[in-house]
């Protein structure tokens, strides 16, 4: 309950008239999830904090749409790894006491993404954003549920926790705490899969210092058309206010701009063999032989434990194929203009 209030009185309770009834779940639910989180302290606090997280942690990372929702899926199949599932990221601080709930959280979700098909579940891999989110750290992704309010969305990247200081301490004792009990429910080294993380090397490599990254890349003429199309349909689906198109294009160009700039600024943190970049057409060519390279580059040990279960990941999704997006002339020079330093037109 503190962190839905505190979220709404951040964003002045402005809630579109026609969508005041996305209001009422939450508000009778946090009140619930308040108790179930001081009965998961109760119960488990002393265990989550002893549990130690393993070997480093491999994150994820790259602008939305760039395949990192596959990779996620792929690495988190390695027996010998844990990733955070929608239910855990959904009750990011009650989900050892709730997870008998997981069964009625599926009845009610959709078995496919609505923005692209993909397999939808509450005991798949997830996004840890969400978890941040819901913990009531700022993020970038504020804007899909509050599109109009007064705030920098940029500014909630890591610019707040890049310096010594209360906030950096939140952000680290909030998230590793989360970690912990992922690593409790299922002990393993962790997958982790965020785009805004791309923007955070500084405090992930403070918090994680032997971390290893994967960095998705994709070509623009792909990425953005299909970013504005996820971010609008999150929006109409579970925004407290409406974004305007515009308003949808100009985050999505800023925030592909910001996020690939910040991280080839940052990744000069890291060693060699901390970081590897995948270009999403032609990992997904071949996925086995570019798994066996991410392996290989980034001392996650042999890949002959986990090729079985990647090849059955594989074969049940050999049907699926990714979203076509007709791009009209304006949005093509628009994307040649702001992302032409990281574009190979197609």
């Amino acid at each position: 309950m503190p962190v839905w209030l505190r979220t709404m009185r951040r964003h002045r309770f402005p809630v579109a008239t026609d969508r005041l009834s996305r209001v009422l779940l939450p508000s009778a639910a946090s009140p619930l999830n308040s108790l179930a989180a001081a009965i998961q302290t109760v119960v488990f606090g002393r265990r989550i904090d002893a549990t130690a997280l393993g070997d480093p942690p491999v994150v994820i990372v790259g602008f939305l749409r760039t395949g990192t929702t596959l990779m996620h899926e792929l690495l988190a199949s390695d027996p010998r790894h844990t990733a955070p599932t929608m239910f855990q990221c959904m009750a990011p601080q009650h989900f050892l006491v709730t997870q008998f709930l997981s069964p009625v959280a599926a009845r009610l979700l959709p078995r496919r993404r609505p923005m692209d098909e993909m397999k939808f579940g509450v005991g798949r891999p997830f996004e840890d954003e969400f978890a941040l989110c819901l913990l009531g750290l700022d993020s970038p992704y504020d804007f899909f549920f509050f599109p109009r309010s007064p705030h920098d969305e940029i500014g909630v990247y890591d610019d707040e926790i890049a310096d010594a200081g209360p906030s950096v301490e939140l952000w680290r004792t909030s998230f590793v705490r989360f970690l912990k009990a992922v690593c409790m429910a299922k002990p393993g080294r962790l997958v982790l899969k965020s785009p805004p993380h791309t923007a955070r090397i500084a405090p992930l490599v403070q918090t994680f210092p032997e971390a290893r990254f994967v960095h998705m890349t994709r070509d623009p003429l792909a990425v953005v058309p299909s970013a504005i199309h996820t971010v609008r349909l999150i929006n109409a689906v579970w925004g407290l206010q409406r974004a305007s198109d515009a308003a949808i294009e100009d985050w999505v160009f800023r925030h592909f701009e910001f996020v690939q700039r910040r991280w080839e600024a940052e990744r000069t943190r890291l060693q060699p063999d901390r970081f590897i970049e995948v270009r999403y057409e032609e990992f997904v060519a071949d996925p086995i032989t570019g798994l066996e390279r991410i392996y290989a580059t980034l001392g996650l040990g042999p890949f002959a434990p986990a090729r079985a279960l990647v090849e059955r990941y594989l074969a049940e999704a050999a049907g699926y194929r990714t979203n076509r997006f007709t791009l009209d002339a304006g949005l093509r020079r628009r994307i040649l203009e702001r992302c032409d330093w990281s574009t190979t037109p197609s």
